[in-house]
């Protein structure tokens, strides 16, 4: 992740075009967030049971799924795989502690959280996805779980 955050502050941003894009996207958002608890349950289904790749505990239908995160044994040869096979997954953002604008307060070892940290990288879920899409992302990480 590039991105350097150096000094604390507020995430909001909103301006009035992108509030021009959000009131225009309100009619379809149900239906994106629909189509993204569908895929969502899709890969629960599909990596159930897969040694190498966890996927998190069962949630509620309240979840809109904008990521999907898994944690996978080996993050960098899993990352190499999807992108051979031309897949994005991403780490998102870093844990805040890592950032210059956050320095640790408390020395010492987050075991949960540094494992967490470690392992976690996310999937496609997006709408748009086609079933084929879906289809060639399942099938890429059940052949890097078995691998």
């Amino acid at each position: 992740c590039a991105q350097e955050i150096t000094e604390a502050g507020y995430k909001a941003h909103l301006n009035d075009l992108a509030a021009a894009i959000g009131r225009a996207n309100i009619p379809i958002a149900m239906e994106a967030v629909a189509r993204q608890r569908e895929n969502a349950k899709r890969y629960d289904r599909e990596f159930a049971g897969l040694e190498s790749v966890v996927t998190r505990p069962p949630l509620d239908d309240g979840s809109s799924w904008w990521l999907y995160t898994i944690l996978v044994d080996d993050r960098d040869s899993f990352q190499a795989w999807m992108k051979e096979r031309g897949i994005a997954t991403s780490q998102v953002h870093r844990r805040n502690d890592e950032h210059p604008a956050f320095p640790r307060s408390m020395p010492g070892v987050l075991p949960g959280l540094d494992h967490f940290s470690r392992h976690q990288l996310s999937i496609p879920i997006g709408w748009w996805l086609s079933s084929s899409d879906m289809q060639r992302i399942t099938d890429a990480v059940i052949e890097w779980a078995r691998s």
